[in-house]
């Protein structure tokens, strides 16, 4: 039944290679021809894994005139001149593998492989930014120049933990490119892509033409793939896994929208009545191959940079509750000056909930279960280094204990966890074991808020589950009675009376010198 559908791109960053093995594509050359004829200089931020590279060799295949891959699309029956144009396409994954000396040496060799490619003579000269201008004028002979150039920051972001090294790769690549700013004579197009948007002054420096589409609302959709896309190009592979997986077509994708959709690149939610939303396409791809729920996006390497960034200032993960943050904040980067909501937020982790044009202020989100569980899992092992098999013992105490009703066992749980973390990772701060619990609930699978509003003050902590709605207190002064009495005097179960689910007041008694929770109690209500 399903032996006739095409072939999943997974992987597949080649535009050429893509069509020529008849798999499936998501046609976005209407966007892509769009932009074309809007501007000539671009550059766009996406999170990894998110087509970057694709959409790079889709331009590459354009400008080189390959109408005949494009039969069927789009742009294929548009008016579009196909004018076969030089591409000088490079790409710094590749490029960049290790520290400044190795980029610029790596540049060198791969400007002089492109002009060997083209006939392009460059040994008589010596600088790395002379010989890219002189390899663009060489090119310009022919047609005028295409220039791609894919994670133009990963080589900054590969030494981001080392200060010095990140900048000197910052200086090479802002000399590099801006050979580009006196070059609009010889140039047709020029498109960038990162994961991180550094300010104009530190990389793209004289380069006051370079349109950032990674905001705009008319690329919200460029990469990732929208509710509409997935229902009308992958029908038979949610039918497969429907079929796989005993279900109907409809749970199918309602479960894959809570795993992998949300993200917003946009001010805007809608556009023409439909959701800017995009399913990320790496996760899309590896679900359909293996019929499974399951966190492919971060299993393909998480940056470690990013937790050492949260370590060194002291980032609690509570703080992801309610994170805003201005369009300055999130569209800069700066190597000594990281800002934890940006970096989340350009590495994908955190995206926009909603936007406030009065104050012009964003509120940011995880989007989606494979993203929060995935982060709050790599979190717990960072701020605690317990062994693996105490993390997952506790994590399916946990999940047991809450479903059923059973405090003791879940606490137990959490009690027997905090007796495995290292004597020296301890804290004295009560937000440290909030943090744990916090992230262990997470972890789990539960919708869990913390420092929950009320109109008499803020819940420490509430979980709720299919069935249940746990108000915690904790403490690490005073006593587990204070704890469960404050919860009452503060009414704070009443914000929850018409949920439709049993309540049950829980407070929790850490004492902080034996580094372990001593007590509980809980009433249910």
């Amino acid at each position: 039944m399903h032996n006739d559908l095409r072939p999943l791109p997974q992987g597949i960053s080649d535009f050429e290679k893509l069509r020529m093995g008849n798999y499936v594509y998501v046609d976005k050359t209407e966007q892509i021809y769009n932009l074309i004829k809007r501007g000539q200089y671009y550059f766009l931020s996406r999170p990894r894994r998110f087509g970057k590279s694709l959409l790079v060799s889709t331009f590459k295949a354009i400008f080189e005139g390959r109408k005949d891959l494009f039969d069927g699309l789009w742009i294929g029956s548009s008016d579009f001149q196909w004018k076969a144009h030089p591409v000088l396409h490079l790409s710094f994954f590749e490029i960049a593998r290790g520290g400044a000396s190795e980029l610029r040496q790596g540049l060198i060799e791969h400007l002089e492989q492109l002009a060997h490619l083209h006939q392009a003579n460059l040994s008589n000269v010596s600088s790395l930014e002379q010989k890219f201008a002189t390899l663009i004028r060489k090119m310009a002979e022919k047609n005028r120049v295409v220039v791609l150039i894919d994670e133009y920051d990963h080589a900054i972001l590969n030494n981001i933990s080392d200060l010095k090294a990140a900048d000197e790769c910052r200086k090479i690549l802002q000399n590099f490119y801006g050979v580009l700013k006196d070059m609009d004579a010889y140039l047709r197009f020029v498109f960038l892509t990162g994961v991180s948007k550094f300010t104009q002054t530190s990389i793209f420096s004289g380069l006051n033409n370079l349109r950032d589409l990674t905001m705009k609302e008319y690329a919200a959709t460029l990469l990732g793939y929208t509710h509409h896309e997935l229902l009308n190009n992958f029908e038979g592979y949610i039918q497969k896994a429907a079929t796989k997986l005993k279900q109907n077509s409809e749970q199918i994708v309602s479960t894959m929208t809570q795993w992998y959709d949300g993200y917003q690149f946009s001010d805007v939610a809608e556009i023409d009545g439909q959701s800017v939303k995009v399913f990320n396409p790496w996760s899309v791809l590896l679900f359909f191959d293996e019929n499974k729920f399951s966190n492919y996006w971060f299993a393909t390497g998480s940056p470690s940079f990013l937790f050492e960034v949260m370590k060194q200032q002291s980032f609690s993960p509570i703080e992801l509750n309610n994170i805003r943050a201005s369009s300055a904040q999130l569209g800069t980067f700066e190597i000594d000056k990281i800002s934890l909501p940006t970096l989340l937020y350009q590495t994908g982790y955190l995206t926009i909930e909603s936007y406030n044009p009065l104050n012009r202020m964003y509120i940011l989100k995880m989007p989606n279960t494979e993203v929060e569980i995935s982060f709050f899992e790599q979190l717990l092992s960072n701020i605690t280094q317990a062994p693996a098999a105490a993390t997952d013992n506790c994590l399916t105490f946990v999940r047991q204990g809450l479903d059923e009703g059973n405090i003791d066992f879940w606490c137990q749980a959490l009690q027997n966890f905090f007796a495995e973390i290292p004597s020296i990772m301890h804290s004295h701060f009560e937000n440290y074991y909030q943090s744990i619990i916090f992230a262990i609930i997470k972890t789990a699978g539960f919708d869990t808020r913390v420092e929950d509003q009320t109109n008499l003050g803020r819940i420490d902590m509430t979980i709720i589950t299919s069935k249940l709605i746990y108000i915690i207190e904790l403490k690490t002064r005073g006593s587990v009675q204070d704890a469960l009495k404050q919860i009452e005097d503060t009414k704070y179960a009443q914000k929850y009376l018409m949920a439709g689910k049993k309540i049950i007041l829980v407070g929790i008694f850490i004492d902080i010198k034996q580094r372990n929770i001593t007590e509980w109690l809980y009433k249910k209500l």
